[in-house]
């Protein structure tokens, strides 16, 4: 049993954290409420953070579909897997027919929930659940049976939207220069509940793990952090040197937030440093010249998978910049040329075991599932009839979502079980 000492240590461990990310008020209302003495001058700010994680290391971690451990990611060293990738996947045939194009598509965290995004201003939120259980022979010209939420606040594209890592939050960023924030498990709260207001078009976002800050990329190159309680910008980069040389496409934390990754027309791709929100390092032509239009951390964040307008993903090896796998045909290899068929974003994405990559493959209308240790492809996603616009992969399951300039969304899952 814990004794008053343990819970006093707790107590104060709990006020130094609260203090260190900014909610000093909050830090201070613990300690009167707990009848606590304030931490000790020595006391390490992000002591209680460092233990919680050692703990998770020692508890089981998450498990996912198949009882597959969600915290476990790309290993390029271990054992093959014995299942192919996406083995017995297909089509569940949720064609929910946009009145645009979706540009944008995301999983939630706990893989529950999927946020939409599209070129008339429309945000919805969807049930993964009732995707899954969607007959496959069902073609879904009505959306309203999966769809739970709808958010109209935008006056032009949605280009990007991201969950909140904790909270029931959605948020939207716009060409209308907005990036707003939604409560979607009230249907009473269907008005923004945050609104940081730029003056250039939002191309992109991501919010850091702890859920405290959110980082918007935008026309004019630079990005920008906005703390997501106050709605306040908090800053932007503060040496010129350390942003893109052209607009930036994508931008995305690592899993523990120490690290974040942006990609521009420009070409690079950049490693900014989650605490200070310095850039670190720069690959220039990282996909030979190309636009680099998508990025993503593996989950130990050991590597950073990356996907240009050359028609190439490609892995890199974070502890060295080194560029350490390439994925995709020979024949699709570009010489740092733009591959015709990409009129669109070549957005690449694992899936949720991270043992298999999909992306655009070279007509630049049909899903490619690739095996991220050997490079092979594994199947084809068809059926659309124009360019794809974004792919999705679910972080607990194997559910992959498409959606293209033909206006529909696709999801492909296991059947049922």
């Amino acid at each position: 049993m814990e004794t008053v000492a343990e819970k006093q240590a707790l107590y104060q461990l709990i006020a130094a954290q609260l203090r260190n990310d900014g909610f000093i008020g909050v830090a201070d209302a613990v300690l009167r409420t707990t009848a606590a003495f304030p931490p000790p001058p020595e006391t390490e700010a992000n002591r209680l953070l460092e233990l919680v994680r050692v703990g998770w290391k020692c508890e089981p971690h998450a498990k996912g579909e198949g009882g597959v451990d969600l915290m476990k990611g790309l290993d390029l060293e271990g054992p093959p897997p014995t299942k192919s990738p996406l083995a017995g996947v297909q089509e569940r045939r949720c064609n929910f027919t946009h009145r645009n194009v979706v540009k944008s598509i995301r999983f939630s965290p706990d893989g529950k929930y999927v946020a939409i995004g599209s070129a008339d201003g429309l945000a919805q939120i969807a049930l993964a659940q009732h995707i899954r259980a969607t007959p496959t022979t069902q073609v879904l010209e009505d959306a309203s049976a999966i769809v739970l939420r709808n958010f109209d606040d935008h006056t032009q594209a949605v280009n990007d939207v991201c969950f909140h890592p904790t909270s029931p939050l959605l948020f939207t960023a716009s060409r209308d220069c907005n990036v707003r924030g939604f409560q979607y498990t009230q249907p009473d709260k269907l008005q923004p509940l945050h609104t940081f207001a730029d003056n250039f078009a939002c191309r992109a976002i991501d919010v850091h793990p702890t859920g405290n800050l959110l980082v918007s990329c935008t026309d004019d190159f630079s990005l920008r952090f906005w703390d997501v309680a106050s709605g306040k910008l908090y800053g932007t980069p503060s040496h010129s040197n350390d942003c893109h040389m052209s607009p930036v496409n994508m931008v995305r934390y690592s899993l523990d937030g120490k690290l974040f990754a942006t990609g521009g027309l420009d070409g690079a791709v950049k490693i900014w440093d989650g605490t200070n929100c310095k850039c670190i390092n720069t690959i220039p032509a990282a996909h030979s010249g190309a636009d680099v239009t998508s990025v993503q951390f593996s989950k130990t964040g050991k590597f950073l998978l990356t996907g240009g307008r050359d028609g190439q993903a490609r892995l890199w090896d974070l502890s060295t910049g080194r560029n350490i796998k390439w994925y995709g045909a020979s024949s699709t290899m570009l010489q740092g040329k733009t591959n015709p068929n990409l009129i669109n974003k070549n957005v690449v994405t694992f899936n949720f075991t991270e043992n298999c990559i999909a992306c655009t493959d070279e007509s630049g209308c049909q899903c490619t599932i690739i095996d991220a240790r050997t490079g092979a492809e594994t199947v084809r996603l068809g059926g659309h009839t124009s360019t794809l616009r974004y792919i999705a992969t679910s972080p607990t399951e194997q559910m992959v979502i498409t959606s293209c300039d033909d206006k529909q969304v696709r999801a492909w899952a296991p059947p049922s079980l």
